[in-house]
Parts: C-alpha cells; sequence; structure tokens
C-alpha cells in the first residue's frame, strides 16, 4: 500500500478530517457507539443521523486522535443495520407510541466489521465520534485496492462502485486457487477450484490430454 500521508503537524488527517474526527463540509452518516454495547478495535455500532442511513455492505471510515500516534482510521463494512424505537418495551408499545400515548423515537443503528486500521493501532472508535462513508480513495484503502499491483474487476459494490481481486492471489505468484462460497437455504456451501483452470491460464508441468499425447505418437510413428 502506498503509505498514508499524513498532516499531523498541521493538526489534519490524511483523508482531510481534523484529529478529533470532524470533517470539513461534510455531514457525518451518525456517531460511533450508539448502542449498549461497547466499541471494539474490530467492531463497533454506529448510532445514524435522522436524516442520513447506511446500508449492508457500505463501507464507512471513522478517525481519532491517538497520544503519540496521532489520527488512527479505522474503516469498515456495515454488516446489519437495525431500526427500533427507544423508550418502547414491549412489542405491543407500537401502538401506544403511534398514538401519541407513550414518548419514544425511532433510532437506526449499524453494525460495522473493522476491515482496516491505519496506523496500525488497535483502539475502539470513541463513543460520539463521527462516522462517515467512504469514497474514493478512503474505499480503496478501507478495501485494500490501493495495494494491489494487479487488480481485476469482479462485480460492482451496492454503492455503484467497482469489487476488485488481487490477481496475484490468483495466478499462482501468491497463491493458486480461489473459494466460491453458494448462499444456500439454512447455510452456505464453499467450493475451491484451481485458478489456472478457471481463468485458462497456462499451467506449468502440466501433462498433455491423453488425446493429444495419442495423436502426437501417431505422428511420430508415421
Amino acid at each position: 500500500m502506498v503509505a498514508m500521508r499524513r498532516t499531523q503537524r498541521l493538526g489534519r488527517s490524511a483523508d482531510g478530517s481534523s484529529g478529533d474526527g470532524q470533517r470539513r463540509g461534510e455531514r457525518p452518516a451518525g456517531g460511533a457507539g450508539g448502542r449498549t454495547e461497547d466499541s471494539t478495535p474490530l467492531l463497533f455500532s454506529v448510532a445514524l443521523a435522522p436524516e442520513a442511513y447506511l446500508q449492508l455492505d457500505d463501507v464507512v471510515v471513522t478517525v481519532r486522535p491517538v497520544p503519540g500516534v496521532g489520527p488512527v482510521l479505522t474503516s469498515g463494512i456495515v454488516t446489519q443495520v437495525r431500526a427500533r424505537h427507544e423508550g418502547a418495551t414491549f412489542g405491543s408499545d407500537v401502538f401506544l407510541i403511534n398514538e401519541g400515548v407513550l414518548p419514544a423515537h425511532v433510532q437506526e443503528i449499524a453494525e460495522v466489521t473493522t476491515t482496516r486500521v491505519d496506523p496500525e493501532c488497535y483502539v475502539p472508535p470513541r463513543p460520539g465520534v463521527p462516522v462517515h462513508r467512504a469514497t474514493g480513495a478512503e474505499r480503496a484503502r478501507a478495501l485494500y485496492f490501493d495495494r494491489m499491483e494487479r487488480r481485476v474487476p469482479v462485480g460492482m459494490g451496492r454503492d455503484g462502485e467497482p469489487i476488485y481481486v488481487n490477481l496475484e492471489f490468483l495466478d499462482g505468484t501468491r497463491g493458486g486457487h480461489v473459494s466460491i462460497k453458494r448462499h444456500l437455504r439454512g447455510g452456505h456451501q464453499d467450493q475451491f477450484c484451481a485458478l489456472p483452470a478457471l481463468l485458462d491460464l497456462p499451467q506449468r508441468g502440466a501433462r498433455q490430454p491423453r488425446r493429444e499425447r495419442e495423436g502426437a505418437d501417431l505422428q511420430r510413428q508415421g
């Protein structure tokens, strides 16, 4: 990965945010630590602002200052979104709330699974720190696309942006197999296949098919 240029001496992080996680000219999607559960370095939640939303697979980023380290960016993918009435105790309270008898308001909570921490100082996002939807270079860093020298597009994300895989993990340079996951009712099934066959790549030292070998033998005999 191309190292992020940090501007700590100016009090700004590489994504254009200040050291406290604030961005100029951009509204955050919400604030970290919006649930009763604790925020952790690898899993945290976001309380969404009334005018904002997050959907599954959205890529988000938040930043917090760490003494002696500087701004630490935590990026992640939304793995769950929940909406609920805060102030309700029972499921039937929804009728009283709709009638204005019971005070409550709707709150949406997004669960985020961390994908990358930069620099690698694994601290949890602090409650209330703004969380933003990642776009452009931030999205590429969050998904490690910036480290892929030979990347291959394999589809589109829910945000309409391309998803890449690293060809070096597929063509034998740094690996040679791929896992294909099929979602079935009640679970999923993993299948593995050899990438040279999948991508129709030449296999080093591969033996000729029997028919080709027999044909070559007949030519030599003739």
